[in-house]
This record gives structure tokens, C-alpha cells and sequence, in this order.
């Protein structure tokens, strides 16, 4: 008669704590699945290249225009040909305006790109105003992506390639 008492108190003690557990698990799959577990939405908003150029500033609108604040800390003079941006979902695509192609940033100095035109233009989703619809869903949300900047140095004449991250907010 003891042993049967003994194994009805574990059994009791066993579900009591198997029912808050569960309770436990139920709270943190709930919060995960609204994204309050989000490790990228504690992240700071960032915009980086490697050594040289420095992308001071930066804004992603929901109509679909991206704005770089790029300065030059390479020591020459350089010409900015081209900066492209793909997002890691693949959903937002663009490369720099036609305006601003081809400008010149001095050493130690900072401009402005505005990145609008779509990088394939059969993609609907992509900067610009063909793709300010799918840019304007993710409003509020964060984008992170990759992007390249090709550049020129006007002292050696040499065509360089600089990769870089994007961590932002859709305004």
C-alpha cells in the first residue's frame, strides 16, 4: 500500500511540472512567432564598406528610394560609377540613379547617392517607383542586404570593387 502511494506523489509531481513546462514553451513559441524574440530587431541600424569609404548615413524609403551617405576616406580623389544593392530576401533589387553615376567625391569629403533605378527591369520588386508597391509592404520592418560599389581612383586610374553590408529600417 505504501509503494502505490509513493508512485501516485511522483506521478503528480511529475505532471504538475510537465503542465508548467509546457505552459512555459507555449509563452515562448507565442512570442517568437510575433517576433518579440527577433535577434536582429535589438541590432543597430548600420551601413559599412570596408576600410577607406564610410558610409556615414543612409535612409530606405517605402516609395522605394534608397539614399547613401558615402564619404571618402581613401586619401585620393575618386569617381563613383555604380553602387548596387540586393537585399538578402531578394525582393528589393536597385542600382545608382543615372544623375548619379559617374560622380566625382574628393578625398575626405562626403555625397550623396540616390540608389532608384532596378537592377533587372523585368522585376517588378525592385527600387524605384516600379517597385515602391513591394518596397512599401515591408514599412516599419527591418532589410538587410549586400551592397557593391564600384569606384575609379583618379590619381592610379584603377577600377576598384567594394562590397559592403545594409542593415536598415523602411521608412
Amino acid at each position: 500500500m505504501l509503494i502505490r502511494k509513493r508512485g501516485q506523489a511522483a506521478m503528480e509531481f511529475l505532471m504538475t511540472y510537465g503542465w508548467a513546462i509546457l505552459v512555459v514553451l507555449v509563452v515562448i513559441g507565442a512570442l517568437a512567432y510575433f517576433g518579440v524574440l527577433n535577434p536582429q530587431s535589438f541590432l543597430p541600424k548600420k551601413c559599412q564598406f570596408s576600410t577607406g569609404l564610410v558610409c556615414s548615413d543612409h535612409v530606405l524609403r517605402s516609395s522605394g528610394e534608397l539614399v547613401l551617405r558615402i564619404n571618402n576616406g581613401l586619401g585620393n580623389d575618386i569617381t563613383i560609377n555604380n553602387i548596387t544593392f540586393v537585399s538578402d530576401n531578394g525582393i528589393i533589387a536597385c542600382k545608382t540613379a543615372d544623375a548619379d553615376k559617374d560622380k566625382t567625391v574628393p578625398a575626405g569629403s562626403e555625397t550623396n547617392f540616390k540608389l532608384d533605378l532596378p537592377i533587372d527591369a523585368t522585376k517588378a520588386t525592385t527600387c524605384g517607383t516600379a517597385g515602391a508597391e513591394a518596397i512599401g509592404k515591408f514599412k516599419g520592418s527591418r532589410l538587410k542586404g549586400k551592397l557593391n560599389l564600384a569606384y575609379t581612383d583618379l590619381q592610379t586610374q584603377f577600377p576598384h570593387n567594394q562590397q559592403g553590408t545594409l542593415l536598415t529600417d523602411v521608412e
